[in-house]
């Protein structure tokens, strides 16, 4: 699944064609359309690869001239990502089939293990949950929080919380990069 509108240029030229070629399904996210132009920005930018179902990568993943050490050296961009395994990983299995059928709607059932789920942000109401979720890391925080982001545009009670963890004395570094 590509992001139509990230991918519009590059992609459909070189990967996509050769990708159909060789027999792999390739499923354009939202695509422009002059009816509802303004809809563009709903785009499906997660970074998202699940192998057989029994690992999944989460995160940057890019792989282009930008991220190499032989032609960029220590200038190079750099990508963060998570794997997980097993339960976590059929969760984002069955996340990548719900939005490759269309459904925006499934959500996965709570582990037995530790109450651990993903929380994908596809809905308002996902992602109303996120900044629950990261509200309550942040309160209950006692020594650090480190953020990652590529795009770290925080609301108001997030910014408070942060703020409100820094009174108490938590450790809060924020990762961002130098350019965006």
């Amino acid at each position: 699944m590509v992001d139509a509108v990230g991918s519009l240029f590059r992609f459909y030229r070189t990967p996509g064609p050769l990708l159909e070629q060789s027999g792999a399904q390739l499923r354009r996210f939202h695509p422009w359309h002059w009816r509802k132009p303004l809809c563009y920005n709903r785009r499906d930018h997660r970074k998202l690869l699940v192998v057989d179902g029994e690992i999944a990568f989460l995160g940057g993943f890019n792989i282009h001239r930008q991220g190499s050490q032989r032609y960029h050296g220590a200038a190079r961009w750099r990508d963060t990502q998570a794997s997980f395994q097993r339960e976590l990983a059929r969760q984002a299995a069955g996340l990548f089939d719900a939005f490759w059928q269309g459904d925006r709607d499934w959500l996965p059932q709570e582990s037995r293990v530790a109450g651990t789920v993903l929380v994908p942000n596809q809905t308002r109401a996902c992602r109303r949950r996120l900044v629950c979720i990261y509200a309550d890391f942040f309160c209950n925080a006692e020594q650090s929080i480190c953020v990652e982001t590529p795009y770290f545009v925080p609301d108001h009670s997030t910014r408070k919380a942060l703020l409100a963890a820094v009174k108490r004395g938590v450790d809060v570094r924020i990762l961002v990069p130098c350019t965006s």
